[in-house]
């Protein structure tokens, strides 16, 4: 049994406090602290990140700079290696995507008011680790994601709605780990008053869709695949669905050399 998830940070007045767009006051760790049960966080690098050399950089939640940088396009056009980065510096600290641990201790940064440049949400801090969050299928990783996602999404510029906070957690609940998503509805509701639940409402649909976490496992072994058996990987993952729900002979020779290695994949997803 889990006791005390939440412990809300005492504020120091010196401390750099953040006031969110929800009237309180934050410190410039977090807002919802991820659940302290024993759980370990531990991600196993897919073989795509282990090369991923791609950093963005933020200034205030906003960002002005990615590497490597095409000199030849403007940042605009450039931006996407920020929603691919494994790395973000920001002011002046690096953390790794890939590390749960980096991704639990990310600050929530100053966010500029929303003038000029800087009401461009495409470039925001929230809204890129938004995007990232929604696609991250392997649950060690996901977890710190998607709550990091949400305290910096508290108390970012841009003016989120329900749905918006609703598509997290319905990730976790892609995921199963239904008591993760229950926590963080509860605590989103307590800070922010936007009415989240699982009872009423179109993503009612997509939390109790059977098709939606089988298309996350689908996700899930994929990847694995890509990782530790990429002389015979499909090319992709619709490749992988096709070839699975047609029991193809590549398909049953993927299975049993997946087997091999400890992977079962599963026939029903």
């Amino acid at each position: 049994m889990i006791i005390d998830f939440f412990k809300k940070a005492k504020l120091d007045e010196s401390d750099c406090s953040i006031k969110s767009s929800y009237g309180a006051k934050q410190d410039k760790h977090s807002i919802i602290k991820l659940p302290t049960d024993n759980r370990v966080f531990e991600y196993q690098l897919l073989r795509k990140d282990k090369d991923n050399i791609n950093t963005a950089y933020y200034r205030n939640g906003f960002l002005y700079n990615v590497y490597p940088r095409n000199e030849s396009l403007s940042l605009d056009e450039d931006r996407d290696k920020a929603y691919f980065a494994r790395y973000v510096v920001l002011n002046g600290k690096k953390y790794d995507l890939c590390s749960p641990k980096d991704v639990i201790e990310i600050k929530i940064p100053n966010f500029k008011k929303n003038t000029g440049a800087f009401s461009y949400p495409t470039r925001n801090l929230a809204y890129i680790m938004k995007i990232r969050a929604q696609k991250i299928y392997q649950k060690e990783l996901a977890i710190p994601t998607v709550f990091t996602t949400v305290n910096l999404m508290m108390v970012s510029n841009i003016g989120w709605q329900a749905k918006d906070y609703n598509r997290l957690i319905s990730q976790l609940e892609r995921l199963e780990e239904y008591k993760y998503a229950s926590i963080l509805r509860e605590e989103i509701n307590n800070y922010t008053g936007l009415l989240i639940n699982n009872s009423t409402g179109y993503y009612d649909h997509i939390w109790n869709d059977e098709e939606t976490r089988r298309y996350a496992q689908r996700v899930i072994e994929f990847e694995w695949i890509e990782d530790n058996l990429p002389d015979i990987a499909p090319k992709s993952l619709n490749g992988y669905s096709r070839m699975k729900h047609a029991n193809s002979k590549n398909y049953v020779m993927l299975k049993n050399r997946a087997k091999e290695l400890g992977m079962e994949l599963n026939d029903n997803l």
